[in-house]
């Protein structure tokens, strides 16, 4: 399973230091930031829906991010 969580940052944290925390999480693929309404966007990956959810839980505990939105992904067409 994949999902796609966006993460707000709070502005007085530096965006490069949660990404850099996010990364670091087992489970994260890839993490890119971004402008626009969420500053992270981090592609997870799991086994299912609680180890999603874990990452989940994980990203929301780290000092400065304010919101998270995630969006399972339910298939990839190429």
């Amino acid at each position: 399973m994949r999902a796609i969580t966006f993460v707000s940052i709070n502005p007085s944290v530096p965006t490069s230091e949660v990404s850099q925390k996010i990364k670091e999480m087992n489970g994260v693929e890839v993490v890119y930031e971004t402008t626009g309404e969420f500053d992270i966007i981090a592609v997870i990956i799991g086994t299912n829906i609680a180890e999603i959810n874990r990452v989940i839980e994980e990203i929301r505990r780290i000092p400065g991010v304010i919101d998270t939105n995630t969006s399972i992904i339910l298939r990839t067409i190429r």
